[in-house]
């Protein structure tokens, strides 16, 4: 608890400090470039699925449904930054596609999406002894909003998560209709009855991202990698945690300098790769509710996470599929857990009327 308390505080010194170099130092407001007359701001939509169903190295009989079963997420983002986030970037412009690589602007990602977890099948409550010690059946259901502060090489992001948890959260509902429309798994979800109770929540997120690339002569980027370091604050998660993503390919862009696609290839390819660790000093669906937690098994402070997978795009259609893998994440619970990814998302460059 104390390591977690000390990285979050950490982790928020360096997300909010000034940026050092004088490629992002603060521009006079006056300086600031307008919106240009005639044209239309860039904008992208995204989907991301999250199960353990996607897991196609493996028989489709014989693909897992536990632990972090199933996570689902809609992401609209545009041009612009709600007031609160303007805050954190005092002089900042919308995003319109005419910025220079050393200019910063803002856009706002709004989100809603659910999060399942589940115990093993065949380990539901009452079905084996010391069933407590397995994981608590959960749900989270959410709304967020995510100010970005965007540059070419950098990208820092403040956001806010409300939603619930329990019944109203429409897990059993979630899982129960899923197994019905999909047919691959025959076994009727049970023990919803004993999930993680009803709860109002709320989740503050800030995180710090860089990009690094290698380019061939003709200046095509080849390969990235991407370092990032963040913080999450409320009664549904706290943590800190840092990692990597990184990518080689052919014609890789950047997913979110949006003045770069305009002039990007009309196509990319590319392989993926990535790792974190996540220092936990709470998690709901572990810890169980704030008061009177009727569920609860003992939370692992440290996790590690890695991925593969492989990712492209046409034009402004984008699509990747990733396997990730999730080390121990309560003293009960398996030593490692696979899930996969899959994200499709559409992105429209600035584009004149």
């Amino acid at each position: 608890m104390k390591v977690a308390g000390v990285l979050a505080s950490t982790v928020v010194a360096t997300l909010l400090a000034p940026p050092t170099s004088q490629a992002s130092a603060q521009q006079p407001t006056a300086s600031l470039p307008t919106q240009r007359a005639g044209v239309q701001r860039p904008w992208r939509m995204s989907v991301r699925a999250d199960n353990d169903a996607f897991n196609f190295w493996r028989s489709i009989t014989d693909r897992p449904d536990k632990e972090y079963t199933n996570g689902d997420q809609v992401v609209i983002e545009i041009a612009g930054a709600p007031w609160w986030g303007k805050r954190f970037a005092k002089g900042r412009s919308p995003c319109d596609g005419a910025e220079t690589p050393d200019m910063r602007c803002l856009t706002t990602a709004l989100s809603v999406g659910q999060d399942m977890y589940t115990p093993k099948p065949g380990h539901e409550p009452g079905v084996v002894p010391d069933w407590q010690n397995e994981r608590p059946y959960a749900a989270w259901l959410y709304a967020g909003a995510e100010a970005r502060i965007a540059s070419e090489r950098s990208l820092r992001t403040v956001g806010l998560e409300l939603g619930v948890t329990g019944g109203p959260a429409f897990g059993e509902f979630a899982q129960r209709t899923a197994h019905k429309l999909t047919g691959v798994y025959s076994r009727e979800p049970v023990g919803w009855d004993t999930q993680i109770g009803f709860e109002p929540g709320v989740v503050l997120t800030a995180r710090n991202t860089h990009r690094f690339t290698a380019r061939t002569a003709s200046g095509n980027a080849i390969a990235d990698f991407v370092p990032h370091i963040g913080v999450s604050l409320g009664n549904i998660l706290t943590e800190g945690e840092t990692g990597f993503q990184s990518r080689v390919g052919v014609n890789l862009s950047n997913p979110w300098w949006t003045s770069g696609w305009r002039s990007r290839a009309p196509f990319e390819i590319y392989l993926h790769g990535g790792a974190r660790v996540e220092a936990v000093a709470r998690n709901i669906t572990l810890d169980g509710n704030t008061v009177g937690a009727a569920r609860r098994v003992d939370r692992t402070p440290f996790v590690g996470e890695y991925s593969v997978g492989i990712g492209g795009r046409v034009r402004g259609l984008v699509a990747e599929w990733r396997a990730v893998t999730r080390s121990r994440e309560y003293g009960t619970g398996p030593s490692g857990h696979a899930y996969s990814t899959l994200f499709v998302s559409y992105e429209v460059p600035a584009r004149a009327h």
